[in-house]
């Protein structure tokens, strides 16, 4: 690998920040394309997590809710 290639994917892997990214010069054809399957497929996985953990997000606030709900009805029917 040329050392200015690696150079570039050393800089690339260092990034801190999801923003420095559109910051940098990346070109993308110092990546190979298993590399970039393979972003892709993380990009699906943390997607998919991200669409888990809202659904679950969704279902407690729906159960907070009813218990809110229910607390009140009691609070005022049993006064």
């Amino acid at each position: 690998m040329k050392e200015q290639t690696y150079n570039k994917l050393k800089n690339f892997h260092r990034v801190k920040n999801i923003k420095e990214i559109s910051q940098k010069n990346i070109n993308p054809s110092i990546f190979e394309n298993n590399t970039i399957i393979k972003i892709q497929e993380n990009i699906y996985n943390y997607k998919k997590k991200e669409l888990e953990r809202l659904r679950k997000l969704e279902i407690l606030m729906e159960i907070l809710k009813k218990i809110e709900e229910r607390s009140l009805h009691y609070k005022y029917t049993f006064k």
